[in-house]
């Protein structure tokens, strides 16, 4: 039908459809729309099945494009081989194509193809794709692509799966990407073949750039010896290498090696070497840290400390950065000590000295010498006994500072009273006090109090002989010397002791005088193979340096370090780090800071082939001990099932997770005291007429069921799902035989408030006859729903009738109009049929075509009718005042093309305002549309907007977008994928339930799921044939 007009500068509507099939043979064509704007879509021709076809066709989408798409195809199956050809027409653009072959092997799941085509469109005049894939316990894709000698390939290997050693690639070039990114190669390697040889690469190629890391390591049967390097090349971060290199086969032998050189983008390089070494014998031990680098504010650093022992102990230790260097040299003899400290400090280059002691008998004595530059100190002390109750004592200090050039104490003392002389440079005076005296073989401790009221102490001791034979077996002190005088002090102590298992010595001074406030050195090293910790401390006023070490043999041959270093000399807190072995489990610790560290200890099961074990200790948090178990298998090719379990080692709280992966989806759970119980849903399942799918977290669960209709008179989708509770439906379906019947339906049913359910809307065409069905649901008991019907005969008449119950009041309109079109005209006469007893019957006759108007007066009822009938538009209004109550009734529809179709229906009853509007858009497999409600039964207005495209002819490809608005707006999308495995993405954003975004695929290389809300980021995902990569990461609750 071709509706055309008087008026030359009217363009003509087309309305012609054609749909016949005979056997095999097809010739569906459908034209809607004005001359400048039609739609259209053809296909004729022979289709056997999908393996033998034969036809041409066409399409134009409207004003979007001003030129039909003519093309003709066939291919044709022989021998397992799909072969074809075919043409395409555009405007001024033409070609041919021809398919070579398409080999299909759905056993193994795999198949090689080729095609090529010829044209006039500019850079395309020639276009081949050629290559293969498979997919049996393998991904194998390779694909090439040329275009008028521009060629892209895309070349994915992982074939070799195998966890003794194994080679991948995957490498994707496409020019059009640019230089940088034209051609993007993957390579990932491993080699665990050799027992105690191992190594790992990865190699990223971007265009003429390329980034790696390669990981290679050779270690003993125990891990007593390894010796590894890690390389890598960034285009981003620069080149790295570090070289590691240790031995602790024998701890009175060991050595320590880590070298590490980056180069940044810049071209500047950043490098550094760490050398650890430790020798030790029955006499003698050596420990040293040397610390080399380029870096501007460290470029040296070395810590030792060396110590001899036999009938003099030696002690050799100190401290380097850069040009500055400490050093202290200690002897310990019989009856002496002495040393000499050198620091970059000034005033403090060079500190001597030395201190002689005589404490046994009743004559004792102790000679102190103590220089810094050409600054002396000199102290002289004896003390003579008497007797138990009496004796004297005597004491000369001389210093080069003014508040105590010279020092001079005698006295005697008897029955705890003494007689003393004081001199301080000029102050002088005599007195008499009480005495504390105390004495013993190896010391003397005499203090008094003056007039003055501040004491005045003098004490010494010495004992040695046990440290210098090696027969102590804890701290004790040494040597000490305190002088205390008119507020002044200046204390010096000596601990340690000395065995053949470990040995230790403490040096401590203070004084009152700020040059010196505080001098301190530790030394403490086990000499044990089997279990040792060392400690070497050293502070200087507020100059500090600290390194802590700690070794011990472990069960099945095994061992573990712990080293513990901070410094004044950098702002960073301490660095902790660590590692060992207990049989098969290995151990690794990292850290800084007081506490702030993690050990984490992993050991596998069956060569990692069936799980792994260990445990976790994080101290910051409080979890110590934290021991986890995890074990996973592979019942059937296309199976994975893992089992995860957690004791906090905390009263009894556990954490056990399971999770189960076939060909249908994946399954999980999780309990936990602390986290609460989880599960983990991801189901799906496709067949050729439908699909189903479900994936949830906890309460947050989505259900999608789908069916297809693909036959040769009816297609249609139909898609119902569970949205966290919230049931929706969409079900759609069109079927034609041609002229003789059409048929088609919708169906939706929303979790919305106000729009739970919308239809079924029912058209049907047979013969140019077209009948059609409509109800709407709303939320009122008065008035629950409402109800629209369509008859209608188009031959050249428009004959039949239009019904509307709203709540069980019916009004219908019933037209006999006869003509060709309307640019001639139509007559007749209309019916219009109440619920209103006094006028249920009114009937208008010698209607023409435009503007028509009638009213009718019965007593106090009214009735006005008008309708307008145009090209393109129809309206029809109907107002009645019945027993003095008014009611309206409205219809309009604007239909100029497929592109804009238009409608609004409005009802009044006794001042209850009930209208609903809404827009149909049908374009190039794509559907777009609008509904909006206004009802005085509900508050606020309703609109509800969809979108919905599916680009394949075979619906397993589907986009589907509804936003729903009333007083609070709520949007639903998704995006669906079937034709290879499961891709899907739901996005929810309604005050119901908190916005959500759901991603799922399944996939036969990849299966995982993203839940991600405005509180929480959960993902779970799972790549490889075989467990390649399984990770759960994001926030749960806590309640």
């Amino acid at each position: 039908m071709i509706l055309s007009s008087t008026d030359p500068s009217a363009e003509n509507i087309y309305l012609q459809w054609k749909f016949e099939r005979n056997g095999d043979t097809r010739d569906y064509f459908l034209k809607l729309g004005r001359e400048s704007k039609y739609g259209m879509l053809k296909l004729t021709g022979t289709i056997t099945d999908i393996a033998h076809v034969d036809i041409e066709g066409g399409f134009k989408a409207g004003p979007f494009m001003p030129n039909e798409f003519l093309f003709t195809s066939m291919w044709d199956k022989s021998n397992g081989v799909v072969t074809g050809e075919g043409t395409f027409d555009y405007g001024n653009y033409h070609g041919s194509h021809r398919l070579v072959k398409f080999e299909r092997n759905a056993e193994r799941k795999s198949a090689s193809f080729e095609w090529s085509a010829t044209s006039n469109l500019p850079q395309y005049n020639s276009v081949s794709v050629s290559g293969n894939y498979d997919f049996d316990h393998k991904v194998v894709i390779f694909v090439v692509i040329n275009a008028d000698g521009r060629e892209s390939k895309i070349d994915i290997n992982i074939a070799d799966i195998n966890p003794t050693s194994s080679r991948n690639t995957a490498m994707i070039s496409i020019p059009l990407l640019g230089p940088t990114f034209e051609r993007t190669e993957l390579t990932v390697s491993h080699d665990f073949s050799h027992p105690n040889r191992k190594s790992i690469s990865a190699v990223a190629k971007f265009g003429r750039s390329e980034s790696f890391i390669n990981a290679k390591w050779n270690r003993s049967d125990g891990f007593e010896t390894l010796e590894g390097n890690i390389e890598a090349k960034s285009r981003f971060l620069g080149d790295f290498l570090i070289n590691v290199r240790y031995d602790m086969s024998n701890i009175a032998d060991a050595h320590a090696e880590v070298d590490y050189l980056r180069t940044t983008t810049d071209g500047d390089k950043k490098e550094f070497k760490l050398n650890w070494t430790r020798k030790s014998t029955d006499d003698h031990l050596e420990n040293e840290m040397v610390f080399d680098s380029n870096f501007e504010t460290l470029s040296h650093a070395r810590a030792y400390a060396n110590a001899d022992y036999g009938g003099i102990f030696k002690l050799l230790s100190g401290l380097d950065w850069n040009d500055k260097k400490i050093s202290l040299t200690l002897e310990v003899r019989k009856n002496k000590i002495s040393g000499i400290l050198t620091t970059p400090f000034e005033g403090f280059e060079t500190l001597e000295i030395d201190l002689q002691y005589k404490l046994t008998g009743k004559d004792k004595s102790v000679q102190a010498t103590y220089q810094r530059g050409d600054r002396k100190v000199s102290l002289n002390m004896e003390m003579s006994m008497k007797g138990k109750k009496g004796g004297s004592f005597k004491v000369d200090l001389t210093t080069p500072f003014e508040v105590v050039k010279n020092l001079h104490i005698d006295g005697q003392y008897e029955n705890k009273v003494a007689q003393i002389n004081y001199q301080r440079n000029d102050i002088q005076m005599n007195f008499n006090g009480k005495a504390n005296i105390k004495s013993s073989k190896a010391s003397f401790d005499i203090s008094f109090t003056p007039p003055s009221g501040q004491n005045i102490r003098i004490a010494a001791s010495y004992d040695v002989q046990d440290f210098i034979d090696g027969t102590g077996d804890e701290e004790k002190e040494l040597a000490s010397l305190s002088l205390e005088f008119e507020g002044n002090s200046m204390d010096f102590s000596l601990h340690g002791f000395r065995n053949d298992d470990r040995l230790y010595v403490m040096i401590h001074g203070t004084s009152s005088f700020a040059v010196l406030k505080m001098f301190h050195l530790k030394l403490d090293s086990e000499l044990n193979t089997e279990a040792r910790d060392g400690t070497f401390e050293l502070t200087f006023n507020d100059f500090k340096f600290n390194v802590s070490n700690h070794f011990e043999r472990r069960a099945n041959n095994g061992y573990y370090f712990r080293s513990k270093i901070e410094s004044t000399l950098t702002p960073l807190p301490a660095l902790i780090i660590g590692l060992g072995r207990e049989g098969e489990e290995r151990i690794i610790t990292i850290g800084y800071g007081e506490d702030k560290e993690i050990t984490f200890s992993v050991e596998g099961k069956n060569n990692f082939l069936s799980g792994f074990s260990g445990k976790v200790d994080i101290p910051s948090i409080g979890y110590e001990g934290v021991e986890y178990d995890v074990d996973y298998s592979f019942p059937g090719d296309n199976h994975l099932q893992i089992k995860v379990e957690i004791d906090l080692n905390e009263n009894g709280q556990e954490v056990e997770a399971t999770f189960f992966l076939d060909s249908e989806g994946i399954k999980a759970r999780l309990s936990s005291a602390v986290l609460g119980d989880h599960s983990l849903r991801v189901r799906r399942s496709v067949a050729p007429d439908g699909f189903y799918a479900e994936a949830g977290l906890d309460d947050y669960n989505l259900k999608l069921r789908g069916g297809f209709k693909n036959e040769d008179t009816a297609r249609g989708v139909q898609l119902e799902g569970e949205v966290f509770g919230k049931r929706f439906l969409i079900d759609t379906l069109f079927q034609s035989e041609g002229k003789r019947y059409s048929e088609g339906k919708l169906i939706i049913h929303t979790p919305f408030h106000g729009m739970e359910k919308m239809g079924p809307i029912h058209l049907v065409s047979q013969n140019k006859k077209i009948m059609a069905h409509a109800e709407l649901h709303l939320p009122s008991y008065t008035t629950p729903t409402i109800t629209g019907e369509i008859s209608l005969d188009l031959k050249k008449k428009i004959n039949g009738y239009v019904t509307l119950d709203v709540a069980g009041e019916e009004f219908t309109l019933k037209c006999n109009l006869a003509g060709s079109s309307i640019s001639q005209g139509y007559t007749g006469s209309l019916e219009f049929y109440t619920p209103f007893h006094a006028v249920s019957h009114v009937v208008v006759t010698g209607l023409s075509t435009g503007n028509v108007e009638a009213d009718l007066t019965v007593n106090d009822n009214k009735i006005n009718a008008h309708y307008t009938l145009a090209q393109s538009t129809f309206k029809f209004d109907v107002t009645t005042v019945i027993f003095g109550k008014e009611r309206q009734f409205s219809i309009e529809a604007k239909y100029p093309s497929l592109e804009n179709l238009q409608g609004v229906v409005a009802v009044t009853l006794e001042g209850e305002k009930h209208m609903v509007s809404g827009s149909l858009n049908i374009v190039n497999n794509r559907i777009q549309g609008a509904m909006d409600l206004e009802s005085d039964l509900i508050e606020g207005p309703r609109k509800l907007v969809f979108d919905v495209s599916m680009p394949t002819a075979s619906y397993k490809q589907v986009s589907f977008n509804i936003v729903f608005t009333s007083s609070d707006p709520h949007s639903f999308y998704l995006d669906l994928d079937l034709r290879t495995g499961l891709q899907a993405t739901v996005k929810i954003d309604t005050p119901v339930f908190p916005k959500v975004t759901t991603t799922l695929q399944v996939a036969p290389a990849v299966a995982g799921i993203t839940i991600e809300t405005p509180k929480e980021h959960t993902r779970f995902s799972l790549a490889g044939a075989r467990l390649v990569e399984c990770r759960l990461t994001g926030l749960l609750p806590s309640s």
